[in-house]
Formats: C-alpha cells, structure tokens, sequence
C-alpha cells in the first residue's frame, strides 16, 4: 500500500485467444469497440484485443467511463465534456449519445470530483 492508503497502480492482464496482454490502465486514453474486437489507445501505442467490450469494461478500475456503446473512456484524459461528445487531452473528440448524455456527464464529474478529493483530503 502507499501512503495514500491506495493499493498502487495496478496492471490489466486480459486473456484472449491464443494471447495474453498486459498494461498499465492509467497509460490507456478510450478503448473503442468494433463488433466485438477492441482497439485499445494509449499514450504511446495502440492494441488490438479480440474481446468484446463487456468483458473489457469489466477490467478496468473506476476512472473508465462507458460513454457509448463502443466507447470506454479514462476519466482522467477528459478536458472537456459537451453536449453529445467527450474531447480527450489528445484533441480526440468521441461521440455521446443524446439519451445518455446527462447521465455520462454526471458520471464523469462525479469521478473527477472523487479523485481530487482523494489526492487532496
């Protein structure tokens, strides 16, 4: 444990196929979903998982967002969240359903709010 009292950062291992693929969650920006293979966008690479994004989404720690049904966002690269889209650090603008849009941006303010209160007590 750190100081904190937070367990460090914790690496994803997924299992698929005939793979196994390993990373740091807090370097991914969105997984987006097409059908039910998963590209995976980090920092410095991207990855192609042959999973669903169901099974993906249930990997990730809290700071993930599902946006859309194709779209699982890293709360902490959101700048800017607007009506019917989220736009990452990165300049990558997702899209938001008109349904979902209210709830999404609760949720993300909500998860934002949490970390900086707990990196600030």
């Amino acid at each position: 444990m750190q100081e904190s009292g937070q367990a460090p950062n914790r690496r994803i291992i997924i299992k698929a196929e005939n793979a196994t693929y390993s990373f740091d969650p807090d370097m991914v920006l969105y997984v987006e979903a097409i059908g039910k293979v998963c590209t995976v966008y980090m920092m410095n690479r991207t990855m192609v998982i042959r999973q669903p994004i169901i099974v993906l989404e249930t990997q990730f720690p809290k700071q993930f967002c599902r946006i859309h049904r194709s779209y699982l966002v890293n709360c902490r690269f959101v700048l800017q969240v607007e009506r019917y889209s989220v736009t990452l650090i990165n300049g990558t603008v997702l899209p938001v359903p008109a349904k979902r849009y209210m709830e999404v941006r609760e949720k993300i303010t909500a998860l934002i709010k949490n970390e900086n209160q707990e990196a600030n007590p």
